[in-house]
């Protein structure tokens, strides 16, 4: 009976029946479909992994771009702040420098004012309180020194408040020639450096310091311990809105920490009184 009758009948289990020609030709076949597909699924893999490979460099690029663009902001975010900085220190230094050659040449007109007998009453800034100050010893007048007087040093002269008896007690002080010594210094306090003068707004008791120039005093001692300054301090009263005189000492024994009223301490004996360097920190 020939194949491919049987095929076109009933029966069901033709595989036994098939020539063998036809089962290999039917093996490889399917041999040849399945090597297709491996191939076909082959290919698939390698373009997926070369897709998401592909997906994460471009990601890392664009992670780069966005990192590269940070740190351009952030350099331009520094330059900036560092011109600001550079330009308000610049603009500070400049406006004080100005500011302090304004208060220089102040105190250059008193000193001829008040050498002329000029009298000075002017508290509104330390350069021109220091000039009341000055005049009002150099006139002895006790009512004009008391008036130059800070509310705190007023107390310490006269813890009563009794200002009456503290005048009476400077009209007689001037009378026996008990003030001479101080009339001194204020006659000798020329061209005075000005050592701190606080920028605005001022602040209550806040102090302004003026040092004179190098007093010699005549004594046997070592020609480093004949040469001295002066310092002389002011406080401002935020009240009367004024510069009033809150101390006056040899440099040595004034603190230039200092920065209230409040914090100077008083002035002991010489054999007592702590001494200062010249960034304020006690040498004993």
């Amino acid at each position: 009976m020939d194949y491919d009758d049987i095929v076109k009948g009933r029966r069901r289990n033709w595989e036994s029946l098939k020539p063998d020609e036809i089962r290999k030709k039917e093996k490889e076949a399917e041999r040849e479909r399945k090597r297709e597909e491996e191939e076909k699924h082959g290919k698939r893999s390698v373009g997926y992994f070369e897709k998401r490979q592909r997906m994460v460099d471009e990601a890392r690029e664009r992670d780069l771009a966005k990192y590269r663009q940070t740190i351009r902001l952030i350099a331009i975010g520094l330059g900036a702040f560092a011109f600001l900085v550079v330009t308000i220190t610049a603009t500070s230094a400049l406006l004080r420098m100005r500011r302090m050659s304004i208060y220089q040449a102040k105190a250059s007109e008193y000193d001829t004012a008040v050498l002329s007998g000029e009298r000075i009453r002017d508290y509104s800034d330390p350069v021109s309180a220091f000039a009341s100050w000055r005049g009002a010893w150099i006139d002895t007048d006790p009512d004009a020194i008391i008036e130059s007087y800070s509310n705190t040093y007023k107390e310490l002269l006269e813890p009563s408040g009794n200002m009456n008896a503290l005048r009476a007690r400077y009209a007689s002080m001037v009378q026996s020639g008990a003030l001479e010594a101080t009339r001194d210094i204020a006659i000798s306090f020329l061209d005075p450096e000005l050592f701190r003068i606080p920028s605005r707004p001022w602040r209550h008791e806040q102090l302004a310091l003026l040092r004179s120039q190098p007093f010699e005093r005549f004594t046997t001692s070592s020609e480093e311990e004949s040469v001295f300054r002066y310092m002389i301090a002011f406080s401002y009263d935020s009240r009367s809105e004024s510069w009033r005189f809150a101390d006056l000492r040899e440099e040595v024994y004034f603190s230039v920490r200092w920065q209230d009223e409040g914090q100077i301490r008083p002035l002991q004996g010489p054999a007592r009184a702590t001494r200062y360097d010249s960034t304020g920190r006690p040498l004993n």
